[in-house]
């Protein structure tokens, strides 16, 4: 990723950072999901972030839509698996 970001005008130190502050972000958010007290606000989080990806992505490197491993395209299952355990969350 920080390669992409490289080549898409990004300095290399703050590429970095990004991917690894993003990277600690759905760390996080994966461990809040195991506490049942987090969960649900993790889940919300998770869509948040899973919508800012496919919003930023889009708007600064549209060509991974065509991109044959579909990094943006595996975004769209997750978000929607975030919103659906949402409410599976309450009836439990």
């Amino acid at each position: 990723m920080v390669e992409i970001l490289s080549r898409n005008g990004w300095p290399v130190g703050i590429a970095n950072a990004s991917v690894v502050f993003w990277l600690m972000i759905n760390i996080a958010l994966g461990l809040a999901i195991l506490w049942r007290p987090w969960a649900a606000r993790a889940c919300l989080a998770q869509a948040a972030i899973a919508a800012f990806y496919l919003i930023a992505a889009t708007l600064t490197v549209p060509e991974l839509w065509l991109d044959p491993l579909g990094p943006l395209v595996k975004i769209a299952p997750a978000l929607m698996l975030s919103l659906i355990a949402r409410p599976m969350l309450e009836s439990r």
